[in-house]
């Protein structure tokens, strides 16, 4: 199956921990659709953006201090950036993109195109 290749992104430490999010590709009849798992991930944080002949999925989990009145005993919660780049194959229509995020996972559909009808031509002579 063609549609999306990885690639693997840099870390930023003013950002926060980076994490490559886990990915399922699938592919329908007529779309390729991408899963991927980014618990914690804020809804508005969440950024889809096609670049040419590049897909790339980001978001940042930033999470809350302890209420008022409780002492942390343990912090393993850190801001950690979710990244990740794939190049899109020139059979994937970027133009009708859909993306939703729903429960931390996010899911991207690019519509296959269509084949290119044959058309005939008319020669004309002189």
């Amino acid at each position: 199956m063609k549609g999306f290749r990885h690639r693997i992104p840099g870390n930023s430490a003013s950002e926060g921990q980076h994490y490559v999010p886990p990915v399922d590709v699938v592919e329908t009849e007529d779309s390729v659709i991408l899963t991927a798992d980014m618990p914690g991930v804020a809804d508005d944080s969440v950024e889809v953006l096609l670049v040419r002949d590049q897909l790339r999925i980001s978001g940042k989990a930033v999470f809350a201090a302890p209420p008022e009145g409780f002492r942390p005993l343990a912090v393993e919660f850190t801001p950690r950036v979710a990244t990740r780049t794939f190049q899109v194959h020139e059979h994937l229509d970027t133009e009708g993109a859909e993306a939703s995020l729903i429960n931390g996972v996010l899911s991207v559909r690019l519509q296959k195109k269509r084949p290119a009808e044959m058309t005939k031509i008319e020669v004309n002579a002189e």
